[in-house]
């Protein structure tokens, strides 16, 4: 139905996140984690280390690609690619230029053109 959302699966104990996180907190300041333990502070360098490489990796899906004509499967194409060149776009892989024609929930119907990229 237009407008729902697809449905989520939420990641268990997802660490690198968390360690992310408490990472981040102790570069500003130091924390406590109680008083029996002590306190947490960064490692020299941690700073650096979160702005080069902040964030997580996403869980990106595939779509299969089809040969519209024949249905055969070609290879597959990542999540954004297929999003970002829908119907219309032209591309090439390898030595040859292709053309989507549809795209569904999974895959990506495209057909072979002799023609240049644009």
């Amino acid at each position: 139905m237009a407008g729902d959302l697809e449905a989520i699966t939420p990641i268990a104990q997802p660490l690198d996140v968390l360690t992310q996180t408490i990472r981040s907190m102790t570069v500003r300041a130091e924390w406590s984690i109680d008083n029996e333990e002590g306190r947490v502070t960064a490692r020299r360098g941690v700073a650096q280390l979160l702005y080069a490489n902040g964030g997580t990796i996403p869980n990106r899906r595939l779509f299969h690609m089809r040969n519209a004509r024949t249905h055969e499967q070609i290879g597959e194409l990542d999540e954004e690619f297929v999003w970002e060149n829908g119907p219309g776009s032209r591309f090439a892989i390898g030595n040859r230029h292709w053309v989507v024609e549809r795209v569904s929930h999974s895959e990506a119907s495209i057909y072979r053109t002799r023609s240049a990229l644009y």
